[in-house]
């Protein structure tokens, strides 16, 4: 395997080619690891436009957390892919550099600015941004080439590198996803589902900013959603349906109206349910 720095040398891009990819790049034989810095996890998943993001946002002021998210490197890769198609592709050095688009967003979102998503941090690279499909095809990849788990050690090993104790994992998208979390973190983590009704969550994405390419009709949406349950995937793919099945029913969380109550709904299931596991710890 290449190392991490040689790996992308040759690129003119700054924030890609700096000493923390470099350094972190250097560790990567030694961050695939129990994880024994982890605390606690709560693993999201749930239909598109639920309301996973604003849910993770929820718990993560309950009690501490931060909040990853599956498709974080799910944009670097495409990012790296981009600016450097011939590298190699590493889930070590992939955990590297999605520590630092972690760090960054987190000193971003310090100082009260917006943060990147994934058309923002492709745009100040000079990448093309990604579409919801394109996005899709890369996650799809990765894991059949790397193993389900792949982005979940990615996350998990840069929570390592940033020291992070507490994680909210937002999106969960294929079953064997949460692999890690069983071999890794026994009885220290939990997966939770959103979900809401079709309509609800048609309306939601149509009339939030979407990335440049996504659905702008009813159909697209239905389509694009149809997908993301496992229609026309591979058991490597995505599988939002099967997801499901596997989160206990008093861990689902329904949001079909308004903020305040999704809020009440998970400050009530976080003391049920997540803190008289962390009381224990």
């Amino acid at each position: 395997m290449t190392d991490g720095c040689s790996a992308f040398a040759g690129m003119t891009k700054k924030k890609i080619l700096n000493s923390s990819v470099c350094v972190r790049a250097r560790r990567r034989s030694n961050i695939f690891m129990p994880y024994p810095n982890i605390e606690f996890v709560i693993a999201l998943t749930g239909e598109k436009a639920a309301g996973k993001g604003k849910a993770a946002r929820i718990l993560a002021q309950e009690g501490g957390f931060a909040v990853f998210r599956f498709s974080d490197p799910i944009r670097v890769a495409h990012v790296l892919a981009s600016l450097h198609p011939k590298a190699p592709e590493s889930p070590e050095l992939l955990a590297a550099k999605t520590a630092d688009y972690i760090e960054m967003n987190m000193e971003r979102d310090a100082n009260g600015t917006e943060l990147f998503g994934a058309e923002d941090y492709a745009l100040s690279l000079g990448v093309s941004p990604p579409q919801t499909v394109s996005l899709q095809d890369m996650g799809n990849r990765w894991r059949k080439k790397f193993g389900g788990g792949v982005f979940t050690d990615v996350l998990l090993a840069a929570a390592e590198l940033l020291r992070m104790r507490r994680l909210v994992i937002d999106g969960f998208r294929n079953p064997g996803e949460l692999e890690p979390l069983r071999a890794h973190l026994e009885g220290r983590w939990v997966a939770v589902g959103v979900v809401a009704d079709i309509d609800v969550r048609k309306k939601r994405f149509l009339e939030k900013r979407r990335r440049v390419g996504d659905p702008v009709t009813e159909e697209d949406f239905l389509k694009l959603d149809r997908r993301d349950k496992g229609e026309g995937e591979p058991d490597d793919g995505q599988q939002v349906d099967r997801c499901l099945t596997l989160v206990q029913p008093e861990n689902i969380i329904a949001n079909n109206r308004s903020t305040t109550e999704l809020e009440t709904n998970i400050a009530r299931w976080y003391r049920a349910q997540v803190e008289p596991r962390l009381d224990r710890e």
